[in-house]
């Protein structure tokens, strides 16, 4: 006789962690490892910059948005996924467009136990998607006065995927996103043959949006009416 699952157990459920303290110097170590460095489409007038060594071209811009959602989840890599659900405001490039913008983040990078190996790999990552996300949370007016992030704050700016009744606070704030789209080329490969994309072996372009950092949203200036009466 089969055995009966457990109230409550799903089979094969995958563990969503939780943040860790991030003291304020990670913090801003992590805001500085910015500097330097049916969705949308890259607009007309967006600035490209270098290539990359590996010949893949970059295009950076600005979107006004207003954020939809944020939560937590797990990569296939098994790296926590911050994602940010935004919509782009009417007057930007891709206005009423929504974007998928995903942060990544090793939590033994975070709490320091990682191996030399997992360091060396992903601690840049990190610190990158970490640094976006504080300026994320400023941009929103939401950072602490002390500068540092508690694990607490973090889960609950940043509830776990498909948590029932979870709201962030940073829904319906708007912000601006430094936008930046990686354009690369990659074979298709049966997967991707087999959904149409195109012939096995073919080369594609391939186009990845991420958001560099955030601002606080530009408030509207309000122009004086002109005086149009004539004596």
């Amino acid at each position: 006789m089969a055995k009966k699952q457990a109230a409550g157990n799903t089979p094969n459920q995958i563990h969503i962690p939780d943040f860790v303290d991030v003291d304020a110097a990670s913090v801003n170590l992590a805001k500085e490892s910015l500097k330097g460095n049916g969705g949308w489409g890259i607009p007309e007038g967006a600035k490209r910059g270098n290539d990359d060594k590996k010949g893949g071209k970059h295009y950076r811009w600005q979107e006004k948005v207003t954020v939809q959602q944020a939560y937590r989840g797990v990569a296939k890599s098994g790296l926590m996924d911050v994602t940010i659900v935004v919509k782009s405001r009417p007057g930007s490039p891709n206005e009423n467009k929504n974007e998928f913008l995903h942060f990544y983040l090793n939590t033994s990078v975070m709490n320091k136990t990682a191996n030399a190996e997992d360091m060396k790999k992903h601690e840049g990552m990190t610190n990158q998607s970490l640094g976006a996300m504080a300026t994320l949370v400023e941009a929103a007016g939401l950072m602490p006065k002390s500068g540092a992030f508690k694990a607490s704050m973090l889960n609950l700016m940043f509830p776990a995927k498909g948590q029932p009744g979870a709201k962030s606070p940073l829904d319906g704030k708007s912000v601006i996103v430094n936008a930046h789209a990686q354009v690369t080329k990659k074979k298709i490969d049966a997967a991707a043959a087999a959904k149409g994309l195109g012939e096995l072996g073919d080369e594609i372009e391939d186009t990845r949006m991420q958001a560099d950092s955030f601002l606080p949203d530009a408030p509207e200036v309000e122009e004086d009416d002109e005086d149009e009466d004539e004596e």
